[in-house]
């Protein structure tokens, strides 16, 4: 019976929702549904810039962390980095049982279909020399012309007319901070649904064996302020 419920469910969302007429205002119904899928490209490393000396070389960024922090939506995927838990917000209140918690994150993981491996081949293309900048730069945020190059520039038969890309823009050692822009887009047309540029703070700083989880924990702390938006964004009480 449930199982019909969600294929019903589905199927209704579908019908109402044609690939080429996809609108924010969609995106916002697709953000509402617990069975809606959207697919997850990961972080985008193609722009990123690296600031500051941490002896860690941009070959070893390339080759080693860049997949590392996209294995991590999966590996540790439980709520911290759960992507569907942090952007599919139908229900989400401080009241929840605790058992209603456990499956409303299952479902929130179900309903998103990750593209690790375009996305690493994204990232094997990036140019390791230019990556590590020594001065402390005062990168902008991505322009939307910007934003939109990278999305038209994806070649992937997607599974779902809703895509979220995060595109890094630096991490900058100097000041412990990393940006990201994160982008929704439909992927018919590559037009951009949403856009907002957000920042993170790393923590737990240290050697190379801490590398990995400062970053991690800055865009964990992204990812908790990418709910904040989208729930203001459709009017959702922040709890």
């Amino acid at each position: 019976m449930k199982k019909d419920l969600t294929k019903s469910l589905f199927i209704f969302v579908v019908s109402f929702m044609s690939v080429g007429s996809l609108s924010t205002q969609n995106l916002d119904q697709v953000l509402q549904n617990q069975h809606y899928p959207v697919d997850f490209l990961g972080l985008d490393f193609s722009e990123f810039k690296f600031i500051g000396n941490a002896g860690v070389s941009g070959y070893t960024m390339k080759t080693q962390f860049f997949d590392e922090w996209n294995h991590m939506f999966y590996s540790e995927n439980k709520y911290k980095y759960n992507i569907g838990a942090h952007i599919k917000i139908w229900k989400k209140t401080s009241r929840w049982s605790e058992s209603k918690a456990k499956n409303w994150r299952m479902v929130a993981t179900y309903s998103i279909n990750h593209h690790t491996g375009f996305i690493a081949d994204v990232n094997r293309s990036v140019d390791a020399k230019n990556i590590v900048l020594f001065n402390n730069y005062n990168l902008e945020d991505f322009s939307k012309d910007k934003l939109q190059e990278v999305i038209n520039s994806y070649n992937l038969e997607f599974t779902s007319p809703i895509a979220l890309t995060f595109i890094v823009n630096y991490f900058n050692w100097l000041t412990g901070e990393s940006k990201i822009a994160a982008v929704f887009f439909n992927t018919n047309t590559k037009e951009i649904l949403l856009s907002t540029s957000l920042t993170g703070e790393g923590t737990s700083r240290g050697n190379k064996n801490k590398f990995r989880n400062f970053w991690a924990n800055s865009i964990a702390e992204i990812l908790g302020k990418l709910e904040i938006v989208i729930r203001k964004k459709i009017g959702f009480r922040i709890n």
